[in-house]
């Protein structure tokens, strides 16, 4: 997996799944509007090259803890590319 994001918005613009080769095999998630990261966390992600993708959830942290608790939550680390 492969999140996009554009440096020159600090923005995601998709996330894909990279196949064995390393090419980008599928895109799973193209963000509909700008979708703007917090400068801390841009910053963090610009020195790791890596996140955690962990879904699914609706957006607020509540319904993030509950569906962990309940075992519903699926996460994958994925690779960032900079566009």
């Amino acid at each position: 997996m492969a999140g996009a994001i554009a440096i020159a918005t600090r923005s995601v613009d998709q996330v894909v799944y990279v196949n064995d080769a390393g090419d980008d095999d599928e895109v799973l998630w193209t963000a509909a509007a700008t979708v703007t990261l917090p400068e801390e966390w841009f910053d963090l992600v610009y020195r790791s090259e890596h996140v955690v993708l962990c879904g699914p959830a609706d957006s607020s942290h509540e319904d993030l803890q509950r569906a962990s608790a309940a075992g519903e939550l699926l996460a994958v680390a994925a690779r960032v590319r900079f566009w």
